[in-house]
């Protein structure tokens, strides 16, 4: 289907609809298992005598009177281990020791973070080298118990200082290698002109020479074998791990394990990883996989960059991914026992030490420099993947477009000079530095000086310093693997003392910093629009204090420490080398086998039209309202509630569920439908109290559901009178069990650990993962195995594992929205004296299907009263629970759903849903009440109808305090009779469609 007949959900459909499909082949459905009836444990108040083993949403066997088809989800139990044993091996690999007491770690990185020179005398000095990523990794040695040695290039040397310079370095935990010349400059040309651009997705032309040289790629071996030779020459023989970085050394971890089989390999890439359709055009492809395939370990900056990579090692060597229990993603190999484990985990700066150079930072310089402009700025490597030149052009549009005072903006660029001379591709005419300078010239020249261009080193202290001077960050790269400037610039700014931030979406910290303006560096209107709002925002800060989008990004950079990376890095490689298979337990790979479900045939569009007759012939009416993705929220909350870095590729309708509330006018008109004193309406959510108070407190008379139902704040008129709303909240359980939250949020905590854009939300009866700001297709499939793997850790607790749209949660059986349902139809019946003659309940999710499911079951628990169409099973077998279809019927235009009924006794009972027999008293149902069950989005449902937007909920239930506020005169004999018509103007109820029961 395409348009609005089908809805688009965040989650493509995976996590609704399939039920227990999504499981592995062989895994029983929770419903299917020893203990469970129905969905609930044995012996539950709420679990038939006689109801069987059901999945939401599907029928446990077909009807032969049907022509829609059913499946049979019944499987062969899984054994399963005791929640004890679950908890204590998920628990000793979370508290592994990064690196112990007597083990030993050897880094292995390009270049040493240290350097060695012997001065006149003789003497040889020691000093860090700057210009080398892991110098930040060798201040963190003394925070580790274990001895940890750097593996790396020592700097240009001598011949006769070889000896010296070993043994010095050596006593500074430094093993150097010394790659001779010849070697060394074709090395470095392969890793700086061939795989660096490939890597950030550039196909580079080499002026007088191939792009490939196969010199360069021997050499590039042997020197990765140089490095493999030094480090072994110090290993002890009861083994040791391994910790490689980056693309100099791609063959490293293939080479160690064939020269050491008792180690642990890890490799983490600190460049982007490129496309399959880039990364294949390598003539040695399959040799840098093979290189990296070597490691237990492989780490990546972000998902999209392990996804490339797994991609390319499926299409170019035919080997599958998987997933594992506690977030891994793994690669089966064919020549080894054991999987290549993959990890998407960022770098970052260590804040904390940051934080204590704030104080002595001397930010005057700049600021004095350029009194009272707002300053914008950056610093990054002087070279095209920088985007300098796209920077200066956008900011001299800017001036145009916008006719900025020159005088009040400043732009200050400061771009460094690789050390080792990185890749710059070499073109016909001027450099790219004479590129910017001229462009810079251009702009000061029509402008006035607004433009300041600084190329040179820039010291850590002067860095810091002018980050905290400038006001807005602005980054326009055109590829980056992370760029750590962003935190930095966010570590010196404050609460107090905030600042603006613009990131190219080609930048990895853009994936991670979701309160920055993103753009594309090629978007010259959203670059302009950023600029324009950046620099306000920098503006209206300084008066009003840090917003909303900063304090977000503060809050996180606050969060994360390189000490952190390190630990956990180091953490996961030990975790591989102790993998318990039998614990994990491999699930299918990204592409699932999906069951096609049909919807039932009545199932079918809400007409306006029939829901307002409805309404209108009705006296003592019930509205059930989902909130997030069931109603219209509010625009402008969308992106401060969500901060999705993936809100620029997701739909109106994937944004609309995003934790928004209402908007202003939906609001109004629940009020309105609040004031109808024949209207009793609640709105139930899975949410904690306090967030729903906050959605929808001020609404007087609204039912308020928190927490799925465990939390109730019912309807009460009296309120409608008072100043204050002073209604209580109500716990429907106060002593249930909640020990399995501590259980869960163990297995949990791993999947926010291993992917990014994930957090988890505890309450008092729930506890939920959150994955709706992760990669989509990462979070969807690392929700599947969270799924599985807390269905088996807590198989013998009373609790059901749901997923949603963007969410795994765990509740207790007894707390669901069908229960909250249920006892709210049973109060109004009770408080107001008088039968419900209209439900209308409107929901979106998973969650809500069982409100649905409540409605329905309470309809067909009644004597005497059956759903039109609905008829016996076919088989003859009393005792069988069968799925009841339907009997469309075009000349009556009867409506009808799809039920689970027990045909055991002359009552007829919903399995899972046993109503007792004081409220089947108080609870007649006539045939003619009025009930609309009705779900967001067409799709595998039991809602007899739906709609397809959040705007048509919204104009529905505008439409319905329409009729609320119009006066209709009846007399006391019409509403006695209840259907009647009063002076010709109302027809019977009986010929219209909405009399027959849905």
């Amino acid at each position: 289907a395409t348009g609005l007949s089908m809805t688009v959900e965040d989650d493509d459909g995976h996590t609704r609809g399939c039920g227990d499909s999504c499981l592995a082949d062989g895994e029983a459905p929770m419903a299917s298992r020893p203990g469970l009836t129905g969905g609930l444990p044995s012996g539950s108040p709420r679990a038939g005598p006689s109801a069987a083993p059901k999945a939401p949403g599907f029928a446990s066997t077909t009807s032969t009177a049907s022509a829609t088809s059913t499946v049979n989800l019944k499987a062969p139990v899984k054994p399963v281990m005791a929640a004890g044993e679950a908890l204590r091996r998920i628990t000793e690999k979370t508290q592994l020791e990064p690196l112990p007491e007597g083990e030993q770690l050897f880094i292995i990185a390009f270049q040493l973070p240290l350097r060695a020179r012997k001065d006149k005398d003789g003497t040889w000095e020691v000093y860090p080298h700057k210009f080398t990523n892991m110098l930040p990794f060798y201040q963190l040695r003394s925070q580790f118990r274990g001895q940890m040695y750097f593996v790396g290039w020592p700097g240009p040397y001598k011949e006769e200082d070889k000896a010296g310079m070993t043994e010095v370095l050596f006593q500074h935990g430094c093993i150097p290698v010394f790659v001779p010349d010849e070697i060394m400059t074709p090395f470095l040309d392969l890793g700086r002109q061939t795989l660096r651009p490939l890597l950030h997705n550039v196909i580079s032309t080499k002026q007088g020479a191939s792009m490939f040289d196969l010199s360069e790629w021997e050499a590039y071996k042997a020197a990765n074998e140089m490095y493999v030779s030094a480090a072994l020459e110090h290993v002890p023989t009861s083994g040791a791990m391994f910790w490689t970085h980056d693309y100099y050394l791609f063959l490293v971890p293939q080479m160690l394990r064939k020269r050491y089989k008792k180690g642990l390999i890890g490799f983490f890439l600190h460049a982007p990883f490129p496309p399959t359709d880039v990364f294949r055009v390598a003539p040695f492809r399959q040799e840098l996989l093979l290189g990296l395939l070597g490691a237990d370990l492989i780490g990546f900056q972000f998902f999209g960059y392990a996804r490339h990579f797994l991609n390319s090692a499926f299409r170019l060597m035919g080997l599958s991914y998987l997933f594992e229990l506690g977030g891994f993603l793994a690669l089966e190999t064919t020549n080894r026992e054991h999987r290549v484990h993959i990890l998407a985990g960022h770098m970052a700066i260590d804040f904390q030490q940051v934080q204590k150079l704030v104080p002595t930072l001397d930010c005057s310089g700049l600021r004095d420099k350029y009194p009272g402009r707002v300053i914008l700025g950056s610093i990054d490597r002087l070279e095209r993947l920088a985007g300098i030149d796209l920077k200066l052009k956008h900011f001299q549009l800017f001036l145009e477009r916008y006719q900025v005072d020159a005088s009040q903006v400043v732009l200050v660029q400061y771009a460094y000079e690789p050390s080792t001379g990185e890749w710059e591709e070499q073109l016909d005419g001027p450099s790219f530095k004479d590129i910017i300078m001229a462009q810079a010239a251009e702009i000061n020249e029509k402008y006035g000086f607004c433009v300041d261009i600084q190329i040179g080193e820039v010291s850590k202290e002067s860095r810091l310093a002018n980050l905290k001077a400038m006001d807005v960050l602005f980054d326009s790269s055109v590829c980056h693997g992370l760029n750590l400037t962003p935190f930095e610039f966010l570590s010196v700014h404050s609460e107090k003392e905030p600042g603006a931030v613009i990131l190219s979406e080609f930048c990895g910290a853009s994936k991670a910093l979701t309160g920055a303006y993103r753009i594309n560096p090629w978007d010259e209107e959203r670059v302009l629009e950023a600029l324009d709002q950046a620099i306000k925002q920098a503006v209206w800060m300084k008066e009003d204090g840090a917003s909303d989008q900063f304090m977000t990004d503060y809050n996180y950079v606050a969060t994360c420490s390189l000490s952190g990376f390190v630990s956990e890095f180091l953490r996961d490689l030990r975790q591989c080398g102790s993998t318990d298979k039998a614990f994990t337990g491999p699930t299918d790979r990204f592409d699932h086998s999906s069951v096609i479900l049909n919807t039932q045939p009545t199932f079918r569009k809400l007409e306006r039209s029939e829901l307002l007759w409805a309404y209108k012939e009705s006296r003592n009416r019930a509205i059930f309202l989902d909130i997030e993705g069931t109603l219209p929220p509010d625009a402008d909350d969308l992106f401060v509630r969500s901060q999705n870095p993936h809100r620029s590729e997701a739909t109106e309708q994937m944004r609309s569920s995003f934790g928004a509330k209402p908007s202003k006018q939906t609001m109004e008109t629940i009020s309105s439908l609040c004031a109808d004193p024949n209207n009793t309406v609640y709105v139930l959510s899975s949410r904690d109290r306090e967030t729903v108070t906050e959605m929808l407190g001020g609404v007087r008379n609204l039912g308020l559901c928190a927490e799925h139902g465990f939390y109730t704040r019912h309807p009460d008129r009296s309120v409608l009178k008072k100043d204050t709303d002073d209604r209580p909240w109500i716990c429907q359980a106060p002593e249930m069990d909640t020990s399995f939250i501590v259980l869960a949020r163990v297995l949990m905590d791993q999947y926010v650990k291993r992917t990014q854009g994930t957090r988890i939300e505890s309450s008092a009866s729930t506890i939920t993962w959150w994955y709706r700001d992760a990669d989509p297709d990462f979070g969807r499939n690392q929700a599947r195995e969270l799924q599985r793997g807390l269905t088996e850790a807590l198989f013998s607790y009373p609790v059901a594992v749901d997923s949603g749209k963007g969410y795994v949660e765990v509740r207790h059986v007894c707390v669901d929205k069908g229960a909250a349902v249920t006892d709210a139809l049973d109060r109004i019946t009770t408080t107001r004296n008088a039968q419900v003659d209209f439900v209308l309940c409107l929901g979106d999710d998973r969650s809500d299907e069982v409100m649905f499911e409540a409605i329905h079951a309470m309809s067909d628990a009644n004597v005497g009263v059956k759903r039109v169409g609905s008829r016996p099973s076919m088989d003859g077998d009393d005792n069988s629970t069968t799925r009841s279809l339907a009997d469309v019927s075009d000349t009556a235009g009867e409506a009808s759903c799809l039920s689970v009924v027990s045909q055991d006794d002359e009552d007829q009972r919903t399995v899972g849903f046993a109503v007792p027999a004081s409220q089947k008293t108080r609870w007649k149902m006539r045939a003619r009440m009025k009930f609309f069950t009705c779900t967001v989005g067409k799709k595998p449902s039991q809602a007899n109808f739906y709609v397809d937007t959040t705007a048509q909920v919204g104009e529905l239930l505008k439409a319905l305090r329409t009729q609320s506020m119009h006066k209709r005169v009846v007399s006391v004999p019409d509403l006695a009779a209840f259907g009647g018509s009063t002076g010709g103007s109302l027809r019977p109820l009986s010929n219209h469609p909405s009399s027959a029961f849905m």
